[in-house]
């Protein structure tokens, strides 16, 4: 039930938008309404790339399903040979592989496309690959070593709202009621299936704590002393 609150709070966020409730940037001058008019270039290239956004959301839910079944086998991987290093190492690994074999295919009549310039763009680079991808999996590999995947799953509808909020700090978009209404239904959800979880590993911990022991329990054959 938790799990559910918590991904109807994310599609609250992501379908429902509301009036605005604040924002830190000063709106722009109204536009006249001619202005505001899409003109026919404009629909034609939103008709154009209505097939990319179908491509990139099929992409983009296929990338989920997998990232879902990762975590679910990681889990089962990490009782057998809890090494996390290890494990994320080789997932850098043959990511990389996988990304270099998709790139020479993508790009393979663009040359400059392997050129990195000293600037924002290498930046970026190192910052993905440390912290997007090393640190990032190396976290999540240890909450689910010490957690289970379920755990680190309920993050990604909790993302969305932390995303919401910090568009508006460090953006300066405006906050929407949608947004709040659904930032509260996921963390209601978030808590509800820690609460589940922390219960059910008290169950299991209090279960094995009352199983009887050998000295408590009676001998099949009694001791009768002999006058």
């Amino acid at each position: 039930m938790g799990t559910l609150v918590s991904i109807s709070g994310a599609l609250v966020v992501t379908f429902y938008e509301g009036p605005a409730i604040w924002s830190l940037l000063v709106q722009s001058p109204s536009i006249s309404s001619q202005d505001s008019l899409p003109s026919q270039s404009s629909l034609f290239n939103m008709l154009a790339t209505a097939s990319n956004w179908i491509l990139g959301g099929l992409f983009l839910a296929v990338a989920c399903l997998s990232q879902a079944i990762r975590n679910v086998f990681q889990a089962a991987i990490l009782k057998g040979y809890p090494s996390q290093l290890t494990m994320v190492g080789f997932y850098c690994l043959f990511g990389t592989i996988q990304c270099t074999a998709i790139t020479l295919f993508a790009e393979r009549n663009n040359p400059d496309a392997w050129k990195l310039s000293l600037d924002i763009e290498l930046i970026s680079v190192i910052y993905s690959a440390v912290l997007g991808c090393v640190f990032t999996y190396s976290v999540q590999t240890w909450c689910i070593h010490k957690k289970g995947p379920v755990f680190v799953a309920m993050f990604k509808p909790l993302s969305i709202a932390i995303a919401a909020f910090f568009s508006v700090i460090f953006l300066g978009e405006a906050l929407y009621v949608g947004s709040v209404i659904g930032s509260i239904v996921i963390a209601v959800g978030f808590y509800g299936v820690i609460w589940a979880q922390s219960k059910e590993e008290e169950k299991e911990s209090y279960g094995v704590d009352r199983l009887p022991s050998s000295l408590d329990t009676t001998p099949l054959l009694q001791t009768r002393t002999v006058d």
